[in-house]
């Protein structure tokens, strides 16, 4: 359960690095996240780059606890 906590905030912080101050991101359920996205301030294209940054983050291993674990964004 702990492993688990430290994940969650470990995504959470790495979100926060790579998505513009302006959006939201909401824990929304124990292992889903959402930007909140006001538009029309950003474009589609805009848009596009946000979310392939924010599956960026999912290229590099967490290291919880001493173990390093993989994830992938659906």
């Amino acid at each position: 359960y702990e492993a688990g906590d430290l994940l969650l905030k470990s995504v959470s912080a790495r979100l926060k690095e790579v998505l513009p101050q302006a959006l939201m991101l909401a824990r929304i359920s124990e292992d889903e996240f959402a930007a909140i996205i006001e538009l029309p301030i950003y474009p589609d294209e805009k848009i596009n780059h946000i979310f392939n940054v924010s599956l960026g983050i999912f290229e590099r291993t967490f290291d919880i606890q001493g173990n390093e674990l993989v994830l992938e964004a659906t």
